[in-house]
C-alpha cells in the first residue's frame, strides 16, 4: 500500500523540484501571510491534503472503490500553480534595494528549470489553428461532418483523444480509453486497427455491426483485402489520410 501511495506521489511531482518549490512558497505564506482566508487556502487546507494523501486507510478505501487514477487525483487539489504565482509575487513585492528587481527574475529562472518542456509530451500540440487541434483533425472531421446529425466513424489512434473534443457530431466506436493501460479497455475494432497489416474485410464486417459510416486510414496503411469488396469505398483523401464511406447506412447526403 505504501509503495502505492509513494510511487503515485512521485509520479505527480516530476523531477521534483517544482514541488520542493511550492513547499517552501506555503512554508513562506505560514510565516508572512495574514489574511486569514488566504492563508486557509495557501496553508491549511493543502496542509490537510497532504496529510490525508498519505493516510493509508484512505488509500486503501479510493483504490477498492476508485483505482490508482483516482486516488492520484486527490493531489490535484493542492493550488500549487495558484500559491507558486502569489509567493512569488509577495516575495518580489517585500524585497529590498537592488533585490527588487533581481528577486522576480530569480523566480521565474526556478520555474523554467524545475520543469520540461510541455511540448516534449506526445499527447501536446503547438496549436495550429483557433480549435487547438492538429489541423488534419479538423480537416477530417469537417469533411465527413453531415449538418444535422451524427456520423459515426473509425479513427487510427492519433485521432482518439481529439475528435470529441472538436465536434460532438462525430461520434466513435470506442474512444482514448483504449490508450489507456490502467483502464484495461479492449475493442474488437480496435485490436482489428492495431494489427500490422489489417484484414480489410474483417474490419468492414465490424464496422458495419457497429454502424459506421467512416472507416479513415493513413493512406499508406497495410491491407490485405479490400474495403470496398467489405461495403466500404474510398470516398475521398484528406491530408494523408484516406476516408472510406458506406452506402449501408443512409446520411442524409451525397
Amino acid at each position: 500500500m505504501w509503495h502505492t501511495i509513494t510511487g503515485l506521489y512521485r509520479e505527480y511531482t516530476g523531477t521534483g523540484l517544482l514541488f520542493v518549490l511550492y513547499l517552501a512558497a506555503v512554508v513562506f505564506l505560514f510565516f508572512r501571510e495574514k489574511n486569514r482566508e488566504r492563508r486557509c487556502l495557501f496553508v491549511y487546507v493543502p496542509a490537510v491534503l497532504l496529510a490525508l494523501y498519505f493516510q493509508p486507510w484512505l488509500s486503501a478505501l479510493f483504490l477498492r472503490f476508485g483505482g490508482e487514477e483516482i486516488y492520484y487525483r486527490l493531489l490535484w487539489l493542492l493550488p500549487v500553480t495558484l500559491t507558486l504565482g502569489y509567493a512569488g509575487v509577495m516575495l518580489s513585492e517585500q524585497a529590498k534595494g537592488r533585490f527588487r528587481r533581481a528577486v522576480p527574475v530569480l523566480v521565474v529562472l526556478l520555474f523554467v528549470v524545475s520543469g520540461s518542456l510541455i511540448y516534449a509530451s506526445p499527447y501536446v500540440h503547438r496549436a495550429e489553428n483557433a480549435a487547438h487541434m492538429p489541423g488534419y483533425v479538423v480537416d477530417v472531421c469537417d469533411a465527413i461532418t453531415v449538418p444535422g446529425r451524427e456520423v459515426m466513424a473509425i479513427f487510427p489512434d492519433e485521432f482518439l483523444q481529439f475528435v470529441r473534443q472538436y465536434t460532438p457530431y462525430v461520434c466513435m466506436p470506442y474512444g482514448r480509453d483504449v490508450l489507456l493501460e490502467e483502464y484495461n479497455s479492449h475493442h474488437e475494432i480496435a485490436r482489428e486497427m492495431e494489427r500490422e497489416v489489417i484484414d480489410a474485410e474483417r474490419l468492414g464486417a465490424l464496422a458495419t455491426r457497429y454502424v459506421c459510416h467512416y472507416i479513415i486510414l493513413p493512406e499508406d496503411r497495410a491491407m490485405e483485402g479490400s474495403l470496398a469488396r467489405a461495403g466500404y469505398p474510398e470516398w475521398k483523401r484528406v491530408d494523408g489520410y484516406t476516408i472510406y464511406r458506406t452506402d449501408v447506412f443512409d446520411l442524409g447526403t451525397d
